[in-house]
């Protein structure tokens, strides 16, 4: 068995978008895919200060950002799959 890792990595970024409301934004990057690199994005709002909603906050920024980067992922290997598969048709 060929066994492999690949790391994703997440960054948290707390902020306030418009002056008042804060939020949060997650970024979830995939390394180690040949060279490539992929990555998504998620936002959630914060409604409140308290730690519960903080917290929840920012596992919603965060499941946002690997649903985002396993579209990309699911993307990019059918657009890889198209390519491979015109190549052994020859054309």
């Amino acid at each position: 068995m060929n066994e492999q890792q690949w790391s994703v990595v997440v960054h948290l970024d707390e902020h306030t978008a418009d002056g008042s409301e804060m939020s949060v934004s997650a970024r979830a990057r995939l390394v180690g895919l040949d060279g490539v690199t992929l990555e998504g994005a998620g936002q959630a709002r914060l409604f409140a200060r308290h730690s519960t909603a903080v917290t929840i906050s920012r596992e919603v920024a965060v499941a946002r950002a690997l649903a985002d980067l396993s579209h990309r992922l699911l993307r990019s290997a059918a657009d890889e799959e198209a390519v491979a598969s015109r190549a052994n048709r020859g054309g």
